[in-house]
């Protein structure tokens, strides 16, 4: 059979297994047919990072402004950069390219604006116009007289609005903006920079606009404690299934909370969770609230980082008996484990593979001198998909030193990896792991050759995504 042979119903399915944007469009010339299934995928998503050189930024808004057949594909719009760099002309001019942009994606379903001083009136005026659709809303907070406040409350009917770096003007509508839009809103997430500004009055005031979250994160602010928390989590009817609470104040009462906590059920849908340890040290009391917290929760994400901080040969352990309290009341669903800041000895990491059996991905600090030992601590596992390791010094070199791994010491550890592992990270960098077969010499059998290709994702490697103070 011809490869132009193959039928119909399969093409959809081929497109949906490549991920590179540069391999999608280079599928579209292959045939009318590929062009059909393969033009809707590569637009869905248009996305500019701070990575991007100039040239590519300025390219995709003139792409949806100048080609509307190709913009209304476009689901998700993301602007994580914007030139600065501009004379006024030239910054007047991308600005308009951007309006007719946005014009031209009348199927747009989320956009990201996270740039400081890029989103401006204009822009917020024109999502709110011509995007009907639009669902999800993430943007930069830090308004600085570039945008109106006040434009926020025509976003209605959201179901998620992820808020970065409020300005005290910005959160002053949050009371009138969750009013109109609660009733539809499953995920808030509010990011903040040690801002003084998201207190326990300001969650109380918005807690009962929102009954209906099933997601909420909270990151970097200093003045929440248990008592605002609690007031969202009470207000509760739906069920949350993922509680991020990072960076949050000093005084936090863990205890307190989780006793709160205990009367209501608003926890016993949670699937995902996300903690910083207090500043002043993990307690053995401090983890058996946590313990106590997720005991009826059908657990599958479980992350705990310290804030701040360098990797340093001084770092504490994450307990053992914590981790086996964690594994005998979800081992049966965890699928996700990430302790980054705080070293995990190999007695506990074999523990975890040993008694999760749905583990997926593994996000975790060792010890450099423990690293030769890890592929087979982790051989057991059954599923595992993502490994990421950090490493902290070992005790022999300075904090100043920053050891390496060389390529030859990462596919050492790879190899004796379990053979489902599909991506690899150290430290900074993520690979995806490639399983070759070859067929050796004297044509007895057929050998996997392990190799590190590069990171072909559109989307940021989630353990990058998990610290976030």
């Amino acid at each position: 059979m011809e490869f132009n042979d193959l039928p119909q119903e399969l093409l959809p399915l081929i497109i949906q297994q490549i991920v590179k944007p540069q391999h999608l469009a280079w599928s579209c010339p292959v045939s009318k047919m590929f062009y059909r299934y393969a033009v809707p995928r590569l637009y869905e998503r248009a996305a500019i990072f701070a990575w991007y050189k100039e040239g590519k930024i300025r390219e995709a808004p003139w792409t949806l402004a100048n080609c509307p057949h190709l913009a209304r594909h476009v689901r998700r719009l993301e602007l994580r950069d914007f030139p600065k760099a501009l004379t006024s002309t030239e910054h007047d001019g991308l600005i308009s390219t951007c309006l007719q942009g946005i014009q031209n994606c009348h199927n747009l379903r989320t956009c990201t604006w996270t740039r400081d001083g890029s989103l401006s009136t204009p822009i917020l005026d024109h999502l709110h116009q011509h995007c009907p659709n639009l669902q999800e809303l993430e943007f930069n907070g830090h308004h600085n007289g570039n945008y109106d406040p006040r434009m926020l409350v025509n976003f209605i009917g959201l179901r998620r609005i992820s808020v970065i770096m409020p300005s005290s003007e910005v959160v002053g509508v949050f009371p009138v903006w969750m009013d109109r839009t609660g009733e539809t809103l499953r995920s808030l997430t509010l990011i903040c920079r040690a801002s003084p500004l998201i207190t326990d009055v300001v969650l109380e005031s918005i807690a009962p606009s929102l009954t209906r979250l099933e997601q909420i994160h909270i990151a970097g602010c200093p003045k929440a404690t248990h008592r605002g928390i609690y007031a969202l989590i009470s207000k509760n009817i739906v069920g949350i299934t993922s509680l991020g609470l990072e960076g949050l104040s000093q005084v936090f009462g863990m205890t307190e909370f989780v006793h709160s906590c205990q009367h209501t059920t608003s926890l016993t849908r949670l699937r995902s969770i996300t903690l910083t340890t207090p500043l002043t040290g993990v307690t053995s009391d401090w983890l058996t609230s946590i313990s106590r917290l997720l005991h009826d929760s059908p657990l599958q994400i479980f992350r705990l980082y310290t804030s701040g901080g360098q990797l340093t040969s001084r770092a504490e352990h994450i307990d053992h008996q914590f981790v086996e309290e964690l594994c005998r009341r979800h081992g049966g669903t965890l699928v996700q484990f990430g302790v980054l800041r705080l070293r995990v000895r190999l007695g506990t990491l074999k523990m975890l593979v040993e008694r999760c059996a749905r583990l997926e991905q593994l996000f975790v600090c060792v010890e450099k001198d423990d690293l030769p030992l890890f592929a087979s601590t982790v051989s057991p596992a059954k599923n595992l998909r993502s490994i990421h390791i950090t490493y902290r010094p070992s005790s022999s070199i300075t904090t100043d030193e920053r050891p390496t791994l060389n390529r030859e010491e990462l596919l050492a550890i790879v190899k004796d990896c379990p053979s489902t592992v599909m991506q690899f990270g150290v430290q900074t960098r993520v690979w995806q792991v490639e399983r070759i077969p070859v067929l050796r010499e004297d044509g007895s059998g057929i050998d996997m050759m392990v190799h590190l290709g590069p990171y072909e994702s559109a989307d940021v490697p989630e353990v990058f995504l998990v610290v976030r103070t």
